[in-house]
Parts: structure tokens; sequence; C-alpha cells
């Protein structure tokens, strides 16, 4: 059934084979690793009960794969050492052989932060066997990047712990059959204005492949015990991100474990001085994520013992952007503008002002660009969705700015303040630019041409530019006046005081001043005009 209300399909057959794996728990010696708020890593969580202590407490393990050197001596020394039992992925053979390549680049880059630490291999890929009639990719005693012949577009990952320690045992990722259409269709929209490759419905080879490296390298890191840090994009700000060379330094991001998207900041100039429109390799922070993970301290045999030791690794980064951790937010109770999914730089209105700059190049270029291959409009109908779901994105970012909170995980003798308010002029700057950008309706968004030429459906749905218009409009008045947005304003004024504050009261002046001005002026209101009010 259809979300337990209309029936899909009764009374169809179905065979399922099933199998279920049970594993022997890892040997006892594995050093598990006391996890620390402020470093993105998955955990395991129990509770401990003791005698020594004042009641109960919950004790948190980073999850890691056990990694011990083969040659100690040699790897205490600063050699590189391969490890006893390296990380060893086994690759589907039905995968198409250049991804079965690309899945070789991903591992290597993390490789690379192995090697920072001493370890030389650590992470190995090798192709299903094929006359191993022991061998099954659905055991969990081996790890898999499978190949699924799915319609879906993603890539997913799931992760297996001993939950007495945090040590991983077994990891798998599922590479969905049609993710070459979710690459296509971003580097379309993010990066077409510059970029002549980028304008046609069939990737090249060599495109995809940077992009599939790129959003591969992120589940693999899952599968190491990292999670998501959403605050990677805003280590670097957006003219560092358009500056000649530093994306292919630096990349997009400090960290690939941020929900990246490909450069929607560069201009035609900036991307022909070499900048890179996709993260190529894993950030600053990554590496030193996988120092703190899995690096060695010879004179700690006990998770206490470490403990103090990584503590001062992370507080010596304490306070540099490049090294904070931004933890995924609730999709209905964002609070930190700085963990953001799929924004790029520090400053959401100047990037969100250069990604519809490139928007509107290519809404106003794409039916020259793919006239010819989409002959029947079939994919124009579709990618109008695409393209108000990728303004909505973009509009979040800015204003996530307004009531704002930058919440730090603190520990004691950090600098960061634990809370604090997004300044009054970012807020009041961010509200400015909503007005002058979705109040006052775009004509290069819903005045194409492309749209006169391909009537958009979504789900058997006819839309009008109008109805868009007027839906977009109203989802960003709701979510910018909504109660939570509104209250944590107060809350702000209550702390800073009103002067220091961007108060509910200015915010709806501002806003008021700006859609009733013709009428004010004693002008007639186009249909535009009249929806703003309505909405508003």
């Amino acid at each position: 059934s259809l979300f337990g209300i209309f029936k899909m399909v009764e009374d169809k057959p179905l065979t399922a084979l099933v199998k279920r794996t049970f594993l022997k728990l890892p040997d006892e010696g594995f050093i598990s690793r006391e996890a620390d708020a402020r470093v993105g890593t998955a955990y395991s969580q129990y509770i401990e009960f003791s005698g020594d202590l004042q009641g109960s407490r919950n004790r948190y393990y980073a999850n890691r794969w056990r990694l011990e050197p083969k040659d100690k001596d040699a790897f205490l020394s600063g050699k590189l050492s391969e490890p006893q039992k390296p990380i060893v992925f086994y690759v589907d053979n039905t995968f198409p052989e250049k991804w079965q390549e690309y899945i070789s680049r991903s591992v290597a880059q993390w490789n690379k932060a192995f090697e920072k630490i001493g370890y030389k291999d650590a992470i190995r890929t090798k192709i299903y066997p094929q006359n191993d009639s022991t061998f099954n990719d659905t055991n969990l005693k081996y790890s898999c990047i499978r190949y699924v012949i799915s319609p879906s577009e993603g890539i997913n990952d799931n992760v297996w712990t001993d939950p007495r320690t945090g040590e991983i045992i077994s990891a798998n990722i599922y590479i969905c059959h049609n993710l070459p259409m979710q690459i296509q269709r971003d580097r379309l929209l993010q990066t077409a204005a510059y970029d002549k490759s980028a304008r046609t419905l069939t990737l090249n080879e060599e495109d995809f492949g940077k992009a599939f490296v790129s959003m591969l390298m992120r589940n693999i890191g899952h599968c190491l015990g990292l999670t998501d840090n959403l605050a990677g994009s805003a280590a670097y700000s957006a003219d560092s991100l358009r500056s000649a060379g530093f994306t292919k330094e630096k990349g997009l991001s400090s960290s690939v474990m941020d929900d990246l998207t490909f450069n929607y900041l560069l201009s035609a100039d900036h991307y022909k001085k070499g900048d890179s429109w996709c993260q190529e390799s894993i950030g600053e922070y990554d590496y030193w994520a996988i120092r703190w993970l899995y690096g060695s301290f010879s004179n700690a045999d006990t998770p206490e013992k470490e403990s103090a030791m990584l503590k001062k690794l992370v507080s010596e980064k304490s306070g540099n952007p490049v090294y904070m951790y931004g933890k995924r937010q609730n999709r209905r109770a964002f609070y930190d503008p700085r963990s953001m999914s799929r924004d790029l730089g520090n400053n959401a209105v100047e990037s969100v002002g250069f990604a519809f700059k490139n928007l509107s190049e290519v809404i106003a270029g794409m039916n020259n660009w793919i006239d010819k291959q989409d002959y029947d409009y079939s994919f124009r109908k579709v990618i109008y969705g695409y393209i108000i779901n990728q303004v909505y994105d973009y509009m979040i970012h800015v204003f996530q700015n307004v009531g704002g909170i930058y919440i730090n995980e603190k520990y004691a003798g950090d600098p960061n303040p634990t809370y604090q308010s997004v300044p009054k002029e970012i807020q009041k700057e961010s509200v400015k630019y909503l007005i002058e950008e979705v109040f006052i309706v775009p004509e290069w968004l819903f005045g194409a041409e492309v749209w006169k030429k391909s009537y958009p459906i979504q789900m058997g749905v006819e839309y009008s530019p109008y109805t868009v218009a007027r839906e977009l409009q109203y989802a960003t008045f709701y979510n910018l006046l909504k109660d939570e947005r509104l209250l944590r304003m107060f809350d702000s004024e209550a702390t800073l005081g009103r002067t220091k504050s961007y108060t509910p009261e200015e915010m709806f002046a501002d806003i008021h001043n700006v859609i009733f001005a013709s009428s004010k002026a004693g002008r007639n209101l186009s249909i535009y005009e009249r929806m703003t009010q309505k909405n508003f």
C-alpha cells in the first residue's frame, strides 16, 4: 500500500530467498578508542555500572577497524608498514571495467591518509573471486562494493560493529545503476554555465569518472568509521573557491564527508585558469580525522590512557574552521547555517548570488544546448522540478542565517563559545537578499523561454510557471516566518539586547516596506506583486 492508505498490489505471489549470517565476535585485545563529540566518527554506546562511580554513565567508543602494523619496530620509527590484517573490499565483477577503476581510485585517496600515519596499503580491493564456492557477497564475513540493478540513483552503505568495543567487523557499499543520471543532471545545472562539456545529456567518460570518485570517497569514509561533516564547506570563502588553482589544491571543502555538490560558484574565466568543478581528493579534515581515529599512541594500552592524548589532539585545532565538525541537522530544525547540505563557501549570500547567476545562464541556454538530444522535450519537462528544488536549496542556505545559531561542541579550555547567535548584520543582509531574489519574482527563472516550449508536468500534474512561483514563494515565506525561527530571534534579543539583535519586528518591517511599496505609491500591481502580498 502507499502511505498505508492506497492499495497498490493485492494477492500477488512473491518468492524470496532469505539468508542469515552468524559471526563469532572478534577475540579480545582490541583497544577501544573513546569517541569525542568534536570529531565526526560513528560510535558504539553502552551504559557502565560500577561500584567506583556515583551512579551509571554512558560510554561511547569510536567505530574503527583493527589495524596493527606487521613490522612494529619500523612503524614506531616512522617507516611505513603494511597492516597485519588490511581492510579488504571485494568489488562486484558485474561493474563495468571503468567503474572498477574509479572504485580503486577512490580507495587510493584514503590510503594517502593512512600512509601519513604509517600504514602502507591499509585498504585494498579485490574483484569477486570467480571459482570460489565459499565466497558469497551477502555473507557478513566479506566487505563488498556491490552493483545494484535499480532505478535508484544514489550510493548507500552500511557498517557492522562489535557492540562491546566499537571494532568494525564488516562494511558494504551499494552503487545503483542509475547513478550516472544524477551526476549528469547535477553537472548540467551546476557547471554548464562555464563548462561547455557539461552541456549535454550524455557525459563523457572522464567527467563521469571524476564525479563518481568524488561521490564514492564519502561512502568509503563511512565504512572507515567517519560520519558526515557538513561544516567542511564553510572552511573556505567563495573567493577562494573561485581563485585560480585553489580547488585543485584544497578541493571545494575541507572534508569529503561533507554533502558535496559540484562547484556552482565558478565563472568561465576562473575555470579556464585551472579550477576544479568537483572534489577530487580527500580534504585536510579527513587526513586529521584518520589520524585521530587510527593513529598510534605507543604508550597507551587502554582507552583511558589514550583519552588525554586524543583530547589534546583535538583541542589544538579548536577554533580552526578547517577542522570543525558539523553534524547533520534535522531538516525540520536547522540551527547552524555553517552545517548545511550541498552548500559552498562561508558566506551564503555571496555564494548563492554566484549560483543564481550561473543557473540563470543554464536556463537561458538549455534549449540551444540539448534541443537535438531532447527532441520530445521529455528531459525538459522533468528537469523543471529539479531546477525549482535546486533554487529552494540555495534559498535555504540564505534564510538559515536568520535566527541562526552557531553551535560548537566544546570541551573545557576550548576558545569557542558553546553557542552564538548569527550576527545581526548577516541576518539583515540575508533578509534583504531574499526580498530581492524571491519576494520580487525573478524573471530569469519564471519567464525563461525554455518553459514556453515544454509545459512542465510533475507526477502527472501540470504546473505553470506562475503556479510554481507562487508555491516557491509561499514555502520561503513559511520557512522564514515560522514560529521556531521567530523564537530563536527572541532568544537572541533576550541574550544580546535589542540593539545587537535582528528582531522579528525589524524583519517584518523590512519585508513589508518592499512588498507594499507599489501600493503605497498608488501604482497598479502586477500579477506577481498581488501574489506576493497575498502570500505575505
